[in-house]
């Protein structure tokens, strides 16, 4: 995946099972999770094919950095830094977090257009979580959690009042 302006271009290694970005304008390479163990890889539940990378769930404004997925965390990449932080905890708790956007309107991933849906493998309880900037690090905070699966998300313009289906897991 390249990025917006041309300068990096992100790619998965399926032999390795590690993600990767590389600086165009210098050439220089870095694996972005070669130093964390976790799974990038969905889950093909014993089939005979190989795994699709979990990948990039979009940039940074200003190219600062990218959102990617592991199996059960969404994790930041800064370019300044080197480092990589995962913004939610869901492989202790066995919580698969996935973000989405509310308005798909921006080349960018803005935290205050976004919302974190956590499914709970240990009770299979949905949760609605947003982001929270604490101290200028980003978390996510739960809003809402209950043993439906929860859809069709929707946010009130004033962002206090949420909406969503809910449907039966059993």
């Amino acid at each position: 995946t390249l990025s917006p302006s041309g300068t990096y271009f992100y790619y998965f290694n399926a032999e390795n099972q590690q993600q990767y970005i590389k600086d165009l304008k210098t050439g220089k390479e870095n694996c972005l999770t070669c130093a964390i163990s976790e799974t990038w890889t969905e889950d093909v539940n014993g089939q005979p094919i190989i795994a699709e990378p979990l990948g990039i769930l979009g940039w940074l404004p200003n190219e600062s950095g990218l959102l990617i997925q592991s199996h059960y965390d969404v994790w930041t990449y800064e370019f300044n830094s080197g480092k990589i932080t995962a913004l939610t905890d869901g492989k202790s708790s066995k919580t698969r977090f996935r973000l989405y956007e509310w308005d798909n309107d921006s080349t960018y991933i803005h935290f205050e257009n976004c919302y974190f849906t956590g499914f709970h493998e240990k009770d299979k309880s949905m949760s609605l979580y947003k982001p929270v900037n604490i101290d200028g690090q980003w978390r996510v905070e739960m809003q809402f959690r209950s043993n439906h699966d929860l859809s069709g998300f929707r946010k009130a313009k004033d962002g206090s009042t949420y909406l969503f289906q809910k449907g039966s897991l059993q």
